[in-house]
């Protein structure tokens, strides 16, 4: 957005309109951002609870228990168009690739999410799991 400050007899009301609508700009630009990480994080903690039913309400190696995790799987793609670069969103897929078996992509999401945020407890957790998983203790 660009601002011009035009002198003219009413300068000071050009200039202090500008100036308003810079700190509107601001302020509209702050707000949807707290918004859209609002809106990821609640992304997240509803995949959440879906990745939690789909194992504890369906047996482990069944066609329902993939085919519930192929669904958390689905959701949590579309959730990556909004929240390209989440690492709570990131996590879970992780945690969602433990439970397919699928240790080696989980160890790509867990490094994805980690060289995002290494500050939360999920990515430290999903990164160590995978890596314990895959006997890679000195790591």
């Amino acid at each position: 957005m660009i601002f011009r400050f035009k002198a003219n007899l009413n300068g000071t009301i050009t200039a202090s309109a500008s100036l308003l609508a810079l700190f509107f700009y601001i302020q509209v630009s702050s707000t949807y951002a707290v918004n859209h990480a609002d809106s990821c994080n609640n992304k997240y903690e509803n995949l959440s609870k879906q990745h939690t039913a789909a194992i504890l309400h369906n047996t482990e190696g069944t066609p329902a228990f993939f085919n519930a995790l192929h669904s958390v799987e689905e959701k949590i793609f579309i959730s990556f168009q909004h929240c390209p670069k989440d690492p709570l969103l990131f996590t879970l897929m992780g945690e969602v690739q433990i439970s397919l078996g699928n240790l080696q992509l989980a160890s790509i999401y867990a490094n994805k999410a980690f060289n995002w945020n290494s500050t939360i407890w999920q990515t430290h957790h999903l990164l160590g799991t995978t890596l314990s998983m895959q006997e890679q203790y000195e790591k």
